[in-house]
């Protein structure tokens, strides 16, 4: 969920040798060791980062070819080019509705095995959690220190399990308190991972990394933290520490971890860094009321959504492609490895499905799929085999699509 609120977070503790004084990084995750020289602090123009470890932090998927792996190390898909509407003879269809009865649905998520999903209502703050085959509620918990529309966000914690049995995964709450991993049948507390606050979360491709984010208003600046996972202790090691010079709405790690694309307000503007170089690679206008960004699974296209979606190439952003015909703005922009296809949701009540050809990149509208009305859709989420897909809209309801 994006902000809308939040105070300055104190710097970090460091002498002005250390830090560069543009610098306003968040205070040191717990159990962070003192900074040490070899440690990389470096400056650009838009934004500080200090690196804790030198980069990769994790053994991520290589976008260069191969397979991508699942937790388990099976092979799930090939990350390969976009691909073009004819290759695509499937289409997805609508699957189950689940009628949750409360609006503004903004936080959801499919389990990775598809059979659960919860969603939190910004009104109530609760969270609900369904049992995917029989739509049955099977949990209904208020979120700890969450008030009404404040900024936080949810996920499900990435356990070692696929599929998981009949137990859900945990769940990883981000608030101004911190992160904290809760059970998803009762809302208790089973670890509290860090003190950073937090409004914001998604984990990589692989799910071996995990980036938060906390943004300051009305100051409209905002905090990165990187963090590797290691899901079965639980535990989570910061390794990159960055702060912006304006609020970052959104970020994506592209599939190696070597990308980081963000967006920016109030300048709508789109930025990536290569993390390994520790470069800025380039900064280009955005959509207005940019909301969301993703890398294609071969890294060489980024999705931005606002009010219109527009992909831009990796290695010569001045080719691109744009597609401006939505009722409303973009929420939610995704890709598909499996199927090579983009996806948005918006507040018009739809979900676009497209293609983008290979040799001329430009966008093609293949499928529409509709919640009711011009309801608001929010978020989207895929199982681990991406052919089940997961949306939430304002119409009261969770629809589950398959492919």
């Amino acid at each position: 969920m994006h902000p809308t609120a939040g105070a300055p977070a104190p710097p970090f503790e460091a002498t002005p040798t250390q830090l560069p004084k543009k610098a306003n990084l968040q205070p040191k995750p717990e159990g962070v060791a003192p900074l040490a020289p070899s440690h990389t602090i470096y400056e650009l123009k838009t934004a500080a980062f200090r690196a804790l470890e030198p980069w990769p932090w994790a053994n991520n998927g290589s976008a260069e070819g191969g397979a991508t792996r699942d937790r388990g190390g099976a092979a799930l898909r090939e990350p390969n080019a976009l691909q073009s509407a004819a290759s695509l003879p499937r289409t997805w269809r609508a699957n189950k509705t689940i009628y949750v009865n409360q609006s503004h649905l903004s936080v959801s998520e499919l389990s990775r095995d598809a059979q659960f999903a919860f969603v939190v209502s910004e009104l109530d703050v609760t969270l609900r959690l369904f049992n995917i085959k029989t739509g049955k509620l099977l949990a209904r918990t208020v979120l700890p220190d969450v008030k009404t529309f404040e900024g936080f966000d949810a996920i499900f914690w990435p356990e070692e399990c696929t599929p998981c049995g009949e137990k859900p995964p945990s769940i990883l709450l981000g608030t101004h308190a911190g992160l904290r991993l809760i059970q998803a049948e009762t809302g208790a507390v089973l670890e509290k991972l860090s003190p950073m606050p937090t409004e914001h979360l998604k984990l990589s491709n692989d799910r071996k990394l995990l980036v938060a984010a906390s943004s300051q208003i009305p100051a409209q600046t905002s905090q990165l933290v990187i963090y590797r996972v290691a899901p079965q202790s639980p535990r989570l090691t910061p390794v990159l520490l960055a702060s912006f010079e304006e609020r970052v709405d959104d970020w994506a790690l592209s599939t190696s971890g070597k990308l980081l694309a963000v967006t920016y307000y109030p300048s709508d503007r789109l930025e990536v860094f290569d993390l390994e170089r520790q470069v800025s690679r380039f900064s280009v206008p955005a959509p207005r009321y940019a909301n969301s960004v993703a890398f294609s699974a071969d890294e060489s296209w980024i999705a931005v959504g606002g009010e219109r979606l527009q992909v831009v190439s990796v290695d010569d952003p001045a080719e691109r492609a744009e597609f401006s015909q939505f009722g409303n703005n973009i929420d939610h922009v995704r890709f598909n490895a499996t199927t090579g296809q983009w996806f948005t949701s918006s507040y018009d009540g739809k979900i676009r499905v497209f293609s983008q050809n290979m040799e001329t990149h430009e966008l093609r509208l293949t499928q529409t799929l509709s919640h009711l009305g011009t309801a608001n859709v929010y978020a989207l989420s895929f199982s681990a085999d991406e052919q089940v897909l997961l949306s939430s809209s304002g119409d009261k309801t969770l629809k589950v699509w398959k492919y």
